[in-house]
């Protein structure tokens, strides 16, 4: 089975924190990375390693991929990503039961 990895550092790249991805449905993979204080800058990149051990990065050519954590919507967001996150996992367990339905 192929290992996704979300990989954060909070010091420019002095540390970094691997976090697991879980393959939510198909090739979609969902991680999340901890709450930080307003105004953290937060790099990341994602890595892939599939049934063979090859690796891939996704690391915006090496200058990784910076959020810079924001006070006034912080909750909101996650509000909002939770919520688009259980519409999706909604609609696809819909969609499979629909079509295992057809089938038998």
């Amino acid at each position: 089975m192929p290992e996704v990895l979300l990989s954060y550092t909070v010091d420019e790249g002095e540390t970094w924190v691997n976090v697991t991805m879980d393959c939510a449905f198909g090739c979609t993979y969902v991680g999340a990375i901890p709450g930080f204080e307003a105004g953290t800058h937060v790099l990341y990149k994602i890595m892939a390693y599939d049934r063979v051990n090859n690796l891939a990065v996704a690391d915006n050519a090496g200058e990784y991929y910076v959020c810079t954590v924001s006070p006034e919507f912080q909750g909101f967001v996650i509000l909002v990503w939770m919520t688009v996150m259980l519409v999706v996992v909604v609609l696809a367990k819909r969609r499979k039961q629909q079509y295992s339905a057809r089938f038998t």
